[in-house]
This record gives structure tokens, C-alpha cells and sequence, in this order.
């Protein structure tokens, strides 16, 4: 029997399959749905049900009203779904560039996804330029613009350039894979903790140190 719910795991809402339906009690009930889409599967708690007594405790799937399915009450489903990660201290447009990218990851949209690192990166560039080195030309001739301008190190140069070319795969006739997203990901991740959130956490240090100096 198809129901509909949000899958915890791609975090879509789809049709799901309901594979199994056991009461403890009543009114409640646990169910273990596939997913249409992802084909994961998920355990759901059920509650709200009309169960007959002799029933419970066993697999209601050959004895459930099937016309009432759609409207079963899904509460607390597991696995949890998956969290977007979070940097701290990102500029608001980078940090909605980089949930964008977490979401379309969470959700297997690899495409879209790095698609949005990309755009991490180049709003990146463009809050942290304060001189307009790096505002003409390709995204490669930003970089490298940015780069010499502002002496930064090869392994962040390097970081930026692995995001740029998996953006650019976006323009390819096959989509990115899982791998290659999740590597773009990390890549993004990594770049924006470096030039964003670990500069922000040394300045907090220092401030807290010159207190207790004080």
C-alpha cells in the first residue's frame, strides 16, 4: 500500500510503500515505509488508529482498512533527518549560498548543489575583496586575481579552484555524482572555515585574552 509522507532520508515528500504496520496498542502503531524516491526506508510512529483488540500486537498489513492509510497520523520518524551543516560568521549571502548547497546535498539534487557552492565562493570573493581586485573576468580570473593581490596560501588557492571546477561541471551533459558532490561540499566547507570562521574565532581569543590582560 502507497502512503505519503516526508522521507527522512532525502527529505522529500513522495509516495512511500507501507511494508509493515504493528500496534502495541489500540490507537498506536509502528510502520516501516520505503521510500518511492530514494528507496530508504524509514520507521514511523502511528498514531490516531482504530485497532481491534485482537490485532494488536501483530502485522496489521493483511488487516488494515486500506481506504483509511491516507490519513494515518505519522508522527516522530526515524532515522532522523539528515541536519545541514553550519558554518559560523559567514557574510548572510554566503551563508545562504552554502545552506542552499547543504539542502540540495541532503536531498540529492547533486547538480544544484554545487551549483551553490559555486556561488559560496564567488560571493565569497566579492565580500572579501575590499579593493575590486578580483571583479572582472572569468571565476578563474578571479581567483587568481584575488590570490595575488592578497598573498593568500596555494592550499586555499587550491580549495577554491576544486569548487570552481565542480561548479563548472554543472554546464557538463552528465550530472555530478554523489562522490564529486560531497567532495565539492567539503571542499566548500572547508574554505569557508578557513577564510571566515577561523579568522572570526582567533579575533575572539585575542578580545577575551585582553580582558583577562585587563
Amino acid at each position: 500500500m502507497e502512503i505519503k509522507f516526508v522521507c527522512p532520508n532525502c527529505r522529500v515528500l513522495q509516495g512511500g510503500n507501507l511494508r509493515s504496520l504493528v500496534p502495541f496498542d489500540e490507537s498506536q502503531a509502528t510502520a516501516f515505509v520505503t521510500c518511492n524516491y530514494c528507496n530508504r526506508g524509514a520507521v514511523i510512529f502511528v498514531v490516531n488508529l482504530k485497532i481491534r483488540k485482537e490485532h494488536a500486537g501483530s502485522d496489521l498489513i493483511s488487516n488494515f482498512p486500506w481506504q483509511e492509510a491516507q490519513q494515518l497520523d505519522l508522527r516522530n520518524v526515524h532515522p532522523l533527518p539528515p541536519r545541514p551543516r553550519e558554518v559560523p560568521n559567514l557574510p548572510e549571502n554566503v551563508r545562504r549560498a552554502y545552506l542552499d548547497g547543504e539542502e540540495h546535498l541532503a536531498t540529492r539534487h547533486y547538480r544544484s548543489a554545487v551549483a551553490a557552492y559555486r556561488t559560496s565562493l564567488e560571493r565569497s570573493l566579492r565580500n572579501l575583496d575590499t579593493e575590486d581586485a578580483a571583479s572582472k573576468g572569468t571565476l578563474f580570473k578571479k581567483i587568481e586575481a584575488f590570490a595575488k593581490k592578497y598573498s593568500i596560501p596555494e592550499a586555499l588557492i587550491q580549495l577554491m579552484h576544486s569548487v570552481r571546477d565542480f561548479g563548472n561541471d554543472i554546464h557538463e551533459d552528465v550530472d555530478p555524482t554523489e562522490d564529486e558532490a560531497k567532495l565539492a561540499a567539503e571542499c566548500a566547507t572547508l574554505l569557508l572555515i578557513y577564510i571566515f570562521d577561523l579568522p572570526a574565532r582567533v579575533e575572539a581569543v585575542k578580545a577575551r585574552k585582553q580582558r583577562v590582560v585587563e
